[in-house]
């Protein structure tokens, strides 16, 4: 069985090459903002879109094991999606300034035999920052395509106080602990060329 990723970012794809298994990458075309207009509530809207992803790519490749995930970061019930310019970045680091809040991290695999759900939260806490740092900050990642407006991978880190995770990859895109259970339990040889 073909191993599929059902997305066209970068981050996700370095993770899954960690596994050290051939998998190819093909981005699903899904109308994300139709969701987000019915699904209100963060953890379904989350795991909604990864299903979606993971259906469109299986769709297309129904011989294979298709990964979808989707990330949604939110203060309460407020979902923050991806900025998509660096003053609406600066918008939502503001929101988040010197607050705590989650993101989100749901996977779906699907093929003809498997649907397979989870999700793995993770809690940050802001620090408190004046809002030439945020700016500061802001120029030098550009985090124009990621929910919640940071990069923790990178320069996104300084401005948290605190970060609560089960997986620390799950903040790039991609919880590989709980995906390697469930790889292996569909039959990938992980690490085993």
């Amino acid at each position: 069985m073909k191993l599929i990723l059902a997305s066209g970012s970068k981050y996700r794809a370095s993770l899954l090459n960690k596994f050290d298994i051939d998998f190819e990458q093909l981005s699903p075309n899904i109308d994300e903002e139709s969701y987000k207009e019915k699904i209100l509530d963060p953890k379904q809207l989350a795991i909604e879109l990864a299903y979606q992803k993971s259906k469109a790519v299986f769709e297309i490749s129904e011989d294979s094991l298709c990964i979808g995930s989707d990330q949604v970061a939110c203060l309460g019930t407020e979902i923050l999606g991806k900025p998509g310019s660096k003053d609406n970045a600066v918008e939502q680091l503001k929101k988040l300034n010197g607050k705590k809040h989650l993101l989100i991290t749901a996977v779906c695999l699907l093929s003809k035999e498997h649907r397979i759900e989870f999700c793995d939260v993770t809690e940050l806490t802001m620090h408190e920052l004046q809002e030439s740092q945020i700016r500061r900050y802001v120029d030098l990642d550009n985090p124009i395509d990621c929910a919640g407006s940071y990069k923790l991978e990178e320069q996104g880190i300084s401005l948290f106080e605190e970060i609560k995770t089960n997986d620390h990859t799950a903040i790039t895109g991609l919880p590989l602990i709980e995906l390697s259970k469930h790889l292996m339990n569909c039959g990938f040889n992980i690490l085993s060329r």
